[in-house]
């Protein structure tokens, strides 16, 4: 490549050839999925199918503490029986329908749910400030 082709695009023209020559060069698997090169392997756990007998938590199959797939038993999300948890409250009505109704704002608001959980997801952390190291006097 000539020292034209790497300046900014300063014309369509010079964007266009710009983008063909970023659409061929060939991006390592490696750097696609880090994870790879470490000798790494995806590992899933599937859906959380399985709900606890005791507490009605959602769990996976890997998190049973018996051998059966038919009629697993699970412990880890009520620590046999030290552990009682709550039942989940209602949720506030505009959430709900949000999460529930088929119009295109609640439907929008389903597909996008993971953005807004990741834009919001700092919010509510709780910060004690010391005064003596943030007081410019």
């Amino acid at each position: 490549m000539n020292s034209e082709m790497l300046r900014e695009p300063s014309s369509k023209r010079t964007k266009e050839v710009t983008d063909e020559i970023i659409e061929l060069l060939p991006i390592p698997k490696a750097r696609i999925y880090p994870w790879i090169s470490l000798g790494l392997h995806h590992h899933t756990l599937g859906n959380m199918t399985y709900k606890c007998n005791e507490c009605g938590a959602m769990m996976w199959l890997d998190e049973r503490i018996n051998k059966s797939v038919k009629l697993p038993v699970f412990s880890i999300c009520y620590a046999k029986g030290k552990v009682i948890l709550p039942f989940l409250q209602e949720l506030p009505l505009p959430l709900n329908i949000l999460l529930t109704e088929t119009d295109p704002r609640s439907c929008t608001f389903r597909q996008n749910i993971r953005i807004y959980n990741s834009a919001l997801s700092f919010t509510s952390i709780e910060a004690k400030i010391d005064q003596q190291i943030t007081s410019t006097s």
